[in-house]
């Protein structure tokens, strides 16, 4: 029912497409490569949780457990060589991490 609805609104043209698609081969091949997607965005949004929480824990400056918690009071000092390369490193994978819960969700929702 909810299909004839949506044929109805997509016009003549695209109702043939929706029926071919619907049933055939296929659509088998299109349920296939959205379930390897499926898997392939799963794995990189738990890899991308994981670097994420390493770098972050990897620019922690202080050494001491104070430190830690941020009871760090060392005055601010620019970021240089591999401190700025984590930092970046960082941004990039928190976007990734972000990007990849982000279309599980819409997956989820449509």
């Amino acid at each position: 029912p909810a299909q004839g609805l949506v044929a109805e609104k997509l016009g003549n043209g695209l109702q043939n497409r929706l029926h071919r698609c619907n049933s055939g081969p296929g659509l088998q091949k299109i349920l296939i490569k959205l379930r390897k997607m499926e898997k392939i965005l799963n794995v990189v949004q738990i890899v991308s949780a994981v670097l994420l929480v390493v770098l972050i824990l990897l620019q922690q400056r202080g050494a001491t457990l104070g430190g830690a918690f941020g009871g760090d009071s060392a005055v601010y000092s620019a970021r240089r060589g591999v401190e700025k390369i984590l930092f970046i490193l960082t941004i990039i994978v928190a976007v990734i991490f972000l990007a990849a819960a982000i279309l599980n969700v819409l997956k989820l929702g449509g």
